[in-house]
């Protein structure tokens, strides 16, 4: 028996446990803000500074950690993780959430530097490695939120949080000391290009977060003289501006106006979890082929252009939010995976990889911009106008993408 099948079940439990956690935290994190009096702008800075401090972090961290045991690393990461999840618990106050994300972020940020590393190790191929990697995930996404919603009709959400969040990820810091010790070190250039591996790119985008600013941008001029990936990458800022507004705003709407009860909450990120692990498969199917992505892509943004806009008239249907979030998860594959192999196949051969980190800093951009937009046309003009705004905003750049369409056929 191989190492790989000796491992497996433990190795699958491991990013299981983590996105019971996360997904948990995630929408717990609103709830609180919430009880605790918060509004929009508050979880907007929440999520600003989880962005900014794990982009800081995990620029950092490689160099920092470099020759490290990849085991250890990853074993206190977990620790930590777990203290911070914790801390929750006891966040009575606005501020005490922001210092929490803040912790959460940074530690955050050494997950993937280790554990994507070590899954490629053991099962010997990144596509492989990542790719049970992330079906564990999904899978620990919609348990975690299912147990939640279950959970919250007996118990209180500050102790949810604590024993769905914080019980997890401690399991997780004994659980990867049971690894084998021959899992090597922290090789900063090497989890550097890991960093770059689309999937992960995928998988923070679905979180709200990031893990790296890179140092250079590309630099843009008129957008006639802009090549095509170039054009593209200002397309995915415009993307994720949209996208954190909306979703920065939208669970403090559900909560606040139209009265949404927290077992609700936990089954509406259910709901959109498993429906973007079914499209996944579907994306698998076309992912080699450039047009059929880009078609594919352009369908999706434009779906969500209308679905932005809805909660303006769904007002108090409390049942349609489940569709709405279904469909959230239904178009999400089409969306953030869909980006990582686009900028792959519109990039020159000789920078490709440099292409991908351009995606990973656009990413970065579009989110913390997203996360202040909301907080600033909350405060000022109400819910009404950030949906507004965020469906004309996926509206533009789909207008930008059918001009990158067609430009990069005629290549």
């Amino acid at each position: 028996m191989n190492i790989a099948s000796k491992l497996s079940l433990r190795l699958v439990a491991i990013p299981a446990l983590q996105y019971v956690a996360t997904s948990v935290a995630s929408v717990s994190t609103v709830l609180i803000i919430v009880r605790v009096g918060g509004d929009v702008a508050d979880y907007g800075i929440a999520n600003l500074l989880f962005n900014m401090f794990n982009a800081l972090f995990a620029a950092i961290w490689p160099s920092i950690l470099a020759g490290v045991e990849r085991r250890l690393v990853l074993s206190i990461a977990y620790a930590c993780l777990s203290i911070a999840y914790g801390s929750l618990y006891l966040a009575r106050s606005v501020a005490a959430v922001w210092i929490v994300q803040m912790f959460v972020g940074i530690f955050t940020a050494l997950i993937p530097l280790t554990q994507t590393s070590i899954f490629v190790e053991i099962f010997g191929g990144r596509s492989r490695g990542i790719t049970v990697m992330c079906i564990s995930m999904g899978l620990g996404w919609s348990l975690g939120l299912s147990i939640a919603s279950v959970a919250r009709r007996l118990l209180d959400v500050f102790l949810i949080v604590l024993l769905l969040a914080a019980v997890p990820v401690a399991i997780n810091a004994v659980l990867v000391l049971t690894l084998p010790k021959t899992l090597g070190v922290i090789e900063a250039h090497r989890v550097i290009a890991l960093r770059k591996s689309f999937v992960m790119i995928v998988e923070r985008a679905r979180k709200i977060v990031t893990f790296e600013v890179p140092l250079k941008l590309p630099r843009f001029t008129s957008v006639r003289k802009l090549k095509p990936v170039e054009l593209y990458l200002l397309t995915c800022i415009m993307v994720f501006i949209s996208i954190a507004t909306f979703f920065t705003t939208l669970p403090v709407y559900l909560k606040k106006i139209v009265g949404v009860d927290d077992s609700t909450m936990y089954l509406y990120s259910m709901c959109a979890g498993i429906s973007s692990t079914i499209s996944y498969i579907l994306q698998l199917r076309i992912s080699d082929n450039l047009e059929k992505m880009l078609k594919a892509h352009i369908l999706a943004l434009s779906t969500r252009t209308i679905l932005f806009s809805l909660p303006l008239l769904l007002d108090g249907f409390v049942q349609g939010y489940f569709v709405l979030y279904a469909l959230f998860g239904a178009t999400w594959a089409f969306i953030g995976g869909a980006q990582s192999i686009i900028v792959y196949n519109l990039s020159e051969p000789h920078r490709r990889d440099e292409r991908v980190s351009h995606l990973n800093a656009c990413v970065s951009l579009g989110l913390i911009a997203g996360n202040i937009l909301a907080a600033v046309l909350k405060s000022t003009y109400g819910y009404e106008l950030c949906f507004a705004i965020s469906s004309l905003l996926m509206l533009a750049a789909v207008c930008l993408i059918l001009r990158v369409k067609r430009r990069s056929l005629a290549m």
